[in-house]
């Protein structure tokens, strides 16, 4: 799996390739437990695209999230994509 973290403001910090056998879906949080020089510790990153790559013979998934700032972040961000009806 190939996960790009991005900051608040949408930029590019790190891109990470790592085997794992669950794939986050949209809307799920990441919470990062040991600082790295991309982000802090306790960081939450929210999952906003799930896609595939066509590699070799195999597919891989290819994760996008970026720092949330909070639950409130999180509801807004899943109205403005569609994923969550406006309440």
């Amino acid at each position: 799996m190939i996960i790009d973290f991005y900051s608040k403001n949408l930029s590019l910090l790190h891109t990470l390739e790592i085997n794992a056998k669950h794939v986050p879906r949209v809307g799920e949080q990441i919470v990062i437990e040991e600082a790295a020089g991309y982000v802090k510790k306790n960081e939450t990153m929210l999952v906003h695209d799930v896609s595939y790559l066509f590699r070799g013979d195999s597919l891989v998934p290819y994760v996008q999230c970026h720092a949330s700032s909070g639950p409130d972040n999180r509801y807004l961000t899943l109205q403005e994509n569609g994923w969550l009806e406006p309440g």
